[in-house]
């Protein structure tokens, strides 16, 4: 596997890391350190824990005592002899504020394929997964694909990817507390879902359990992965992609978007989605599996739900406070003019739904524009940044804490469905789809309840 296309096929993981408190170090691939330097290491440590203390958006650091803990925990690096001596002493000493996006990240794999290769494509399976009652499900396998000609569908279990037995990362999940373990199988999950990635051309080694619960193994190909690749900053390229149609149903079209992160590219594809959209009866968002992005990003799309501006929630710094408005759309980029739409909205989330994903949904639900179906979300939407330490290591640190509409924090509590719909492998099974039939259902039936009052 070649540098660019083992970087593409870790961005699933990269990102679980970056979502998960006391994770990052050990979600990655180890790397070893040629010449340690115990001074480079020491600095390392040292520029984490001045970095959070001066940018930490709580100035009481939560109430810790955060120099006993810098002096505490430093002399696991001075006495370490390697680079991951630093990130446990750096990932502990995160773990102690207890919120999402706090991470270290190895510095080699995050460049690794730093410099651009026409020939290598990342590739992937075509197969989503989430847990369903401990067992790794196949929930989505997209028509086409080498792993939908395989003969896999959803509500297959899978067992094994290559060499990894499921139920062996499962296991250490099993001795945390429920509340902890609902956040480690979100990372779990993500890493699984990373591990179906690859270099486009290569394969993967899969044991699934089929709907006989028949057991078989299978090579499977590795599709180039679809999307626009795009780089952000210092994460690795990412696939951004994008999806609308258009459903037939009794109350006349209704429209579903999907998209896989907020990122540029998905701006000018959401407008003209939506100005194709303007008859339909309802809009169905489907943002599950969506990581977030952007956060900024929102205001332009929750611009075409609302007919006067909106303040969707708010963004407190440690010594500043932003609002995040929704302004009403009126003007498409090619000067054409534009109303809000006016149907209904529906969202579908999950628990992969996260960050960005979270502050949308839960600013749509709460204004009383959206109805959400699914499982709640992620729980971890805390705007934060990534910088190089001395080491070349990344760090992620929170900056600010986010509430909504109506002062309630999202992080740790998610945003939980109007409407909940836990997965069900009989349903899958069964080619259901739970959660995206109910939110257009309810589409209809708001449709004939405004025809039956007029």
């Amino acid at each position: 596997m070649s540098n660019t296309s083992r970087r593409r096929s870790t961005s699933l993981r990269v990102i679980a890391a970056l979502l998960g408190v006391g994770t990052a170090a050990s979600r990655l691939p180890a790397q070893s350190t040629p010449h340690f330097d115990r001074a480079l290491e020491l600095a390392s440590f040292d520029t984490a824990w001045t970095r959070v203390r001066d940018s930490y958006y709580d100035k009481s650091m939560r109430g810790l005592n955060w120099t006993a803990l810098r002096d505490s925990l430093r002399p696991m690096v001075e006495r370490g002899d390697s680079r991951d001596d630093t990130r446990a002493a750096i990932t502990s000493l995160l773990s102690r504020l207890g919120e999402s996006h706090f991470g270290v990240l190895p510095g080699d794999a995050m460049d690794a394929g730093a410099a651009p290769s026409g020939s290598d494509r990342a590739g992937d399976a075509g197969i989503d997964v989430r847990f369903i009652d401990s067992s790794l499900v196949v929930t989505r396998v997209e028509r086409g694909t080498p792993a939908f000609a395989s003969g896999i569908r959803a509500g297959w279990i899978i067992d094994e990817i290559d060499t990894l037995r499921v139920i062996e990362s499962l296991r250490a999940t099993s001795r945390i507390t429920a509340s902890a373990r609902r956040f480690a199988l979100v990372r779990l999950t993500l890493n699984l879902n990373g591990r179906l990635t690859g270099p486009a051309g290569g394969s993967l080694r899969l044991v699934v359990r089929d709907g006989a619960d028949s057991r078989r193994e299978l090579r499977i190909s590795l599709r180039e992965t679809p999307g626009q690749v795009i780089e952000y900053g210092a994460l690795p390229p990412m696939n951004v992609r994008f999806s609308s149609e258009r459903l037939t149903s009794s109350a006349g079209c209704i429209g579903v978007i999907r998209f896989n992160i907020f990122m540029a590219p998905v701006m000018p594809q959401f407008e003209d989605a939506m100005m194709g959209m303007k008859s339909c009866a309802g809009i169905v968002l489907d943002l599950r599996g969506n990581l977030g992005g952007l956060g900024a990003m929102i205001m332009g799309i929750s611009g075409h739900y609302f007919a006067r501006a909106e303040t969707l929630g708010t963004m407190k710094l440690r010594d500043a406070t932003m609002r995040y408005v929704a302004n009403p759309i009126r003007v498409s980029r090619s000067g054409q003019p534009l109303t809000p739409y006016e149907g209904h909205v529906a969202i579908v989330v999950d628990e992969l739904s996260a960050s960005t994903t979270e502050i949308l949904a839960a600013a749509l639900q709460r204004l009383g524009r959206a109805r959400v179906f699914g499982t709640p979300s992620a729980g971890q939407a805390l705007p934060a940044l990534l910088s190089k330490l001395p080491n070349g290591d990344r760090l992620m640190y929170v900056i600010a804490d986010f509430a909504g509409p109506d002062g309630a924090r999202i992080e740790g509590a998610g945003v939980i469905p109007d409407e909940p719909l836990p997965l069900s492998r009989r349903s899958l099974l069964a080619g259901h789809d739970e959660a995206l039939e109910s939110a257009t259902r309810w589409i209809e039936s708001r449709r004939f309840h405004q025809r039956g009052t007029q």
